[in-house]
């Protein structure tokens, strides 16, 4: 989770500063920097796509393969974490070496991946999104798999007891995350395919309010992400609110001894 959070973040920055460039169109499109803002832009997307599908893995290593104890290790998610964002920038780095005029969408005025060049993108979107979230897929089905295989080998005395029904629950609860997190990030992919198959199919550029819609619908899927990560998650909720609290008590006692 923290992974996905500094990855989360590192697509924030990149964001920001893309928006404060897109203010200024000439110098958006002249500057050198705009394919580097494209790169970085893909490769924090890359990096959130395969941090879930490495929290699914973990979920994997923790719910099915539980028996082979070097999965569960602090060493073996470091070494995912690691794998996770060399994947991310070497993935992208074809990107470098495009034309600079098509790292830059003048309907959105945007530094990304224009889906004009849509073969490039095509693969991109199918390397970069589908494969880590066709990997959630799979580690669902497992996970559900073994769900029933365990139930119907537990006889029916111990299939009640609470620690079977417990550990149960808990895996239809990551199940249900999962998916969850899976279907926000669907969200955003529908506009950036509808694109590259119009750029296919169509000589002329498409709807321009479909280019901006098709950015934003990417951020507010990553926000929506994001929320539901810290809404979905009981034991991060009651850290912050544990937090706050303390901060909330800290403030009334410094405020009471300062009147006193």
């Amino acid at each position: 989770m923290c992974n996905s959070s500094v990855a989360t973040i590192f697509h924030a920055i990149v964001i920001i500063i893309g928006s404060i460039y897109g203010f200024h169109e000439d110098t958006a499109i002249n500057a050198p920097s705009c394919v580097l803002r494209a790169y970085f832009y893909l490769v924090a997307l890359t990096a959130i796509c395969y941090s879930k599908a490495i929290q699914a893995m973990s979920h994997l290593f923790f719910s099915v393969l539980y028996k082979h104890r070097f999965l569960l290790t602090w060493r073996t998610h470091r070494i995912l974490i690691i794998i996770n964002w060399i994947i991310a920038f070497i993935v992208c780095v074809p990107l470098i070496f495009i034309d600079a005029n098509d790292s830059f969408e003048i309907e959105s005025r945007s530094c990304i991946l224009s889906t004009k060049t849509y073969v490039f993108a095509f693969c991109m979107a199918n390397i970069s999104c589908l494969f880590p979230y066709g990997i959630i897929a799979i580690v669902v089905v497992i996970i559900v798999i073994h769900i029933r295989r365990s139930t119907r080998r537990v006889q029916a005395i111990r299939e009640n007891s609470p620690n079977t029904t417990q550990k149960r629950r808990r895996e239809i609860k990551l199940i249900k995350q999962m998916s969850a997190q899976t279907a926000t990030v669907t969200l955003a992919a529908p506009l950036y395919l509808f694109l590259i198959i119009w750029h296919v199919t169509q000589k002329k550029p498409g709807p321009e309010p479909l280019y901006l819609l098709s950015l934003n619908s990417i951020t507010i899927s990553l926000f929506m992400l994001t929320a539901l990560q810290f809404i979905m998650n009981q034991e991060v909720n009651q850290l912050i609110r544990q937090f706050f609290k303390r901060c909330c008590t800290f403030i009334i006692m410094k405020k009471s001894t300062d009147q006193q």
